[in-house]
């Protein structure tokens, strides 16, 4: 799983100097888990996330390849993240990115980054 641990540290780095998750590595890291991993499929819950997610989408203002990472993180999960721990994971990597963008800017308008967030707990696993 090195590779899948490279692609979701790739697609963090480049979220956070561009805001741009390129498709190219979202599909690269789907195939990458259906493949290689060790993980179970879960076609029901990805199917409530993305219901969920595009109705909500015009409030969270989240990007595209925001969810399309997500709904693979999501379909090919691994049995060990819990959604408590995993939703924890991510609250604390976001709390990081807005003091780093706060001090970086002066001020908190703006874009932030959400791939580090959305990849980090599942990383932390797979490390």
């Amino acid at each position: 799983m090195v590779f899948a641990s490279l692609l979701l540290i790739y697609i963090s780095v480049r979220d956070f100097y561009s805001h741009i998750i390129p498709n190219r590595s979202v599909v690269l890291l789907a195939v990458t888990l259906f493949f290689y991993g060790d993980f179970e499929i879960r076609i029901g819950a990805t199917l409530i996330f993305l219901i969920a997610v595009f109705s909500l989408m015009k409030v969270a203002k989240m990007g595209g390849g925001d969810i399309k990472l997500l709904l693979v993180l999501i379909a090919f999960a691994h049995p060990t993240i819990s959604l408590t721990s995993y939703v924890w994971g991510s609250l604390l990597i976001s709390g990081f990115l807005i003091l780093i963008h706060r001090v970086s800017t002066g001020n908190f308008r703006g874009n932030i980054a959400l791939a580090p967030a959305i990849c980090g707990p599942f990383l932390i696993t797979l490390l």
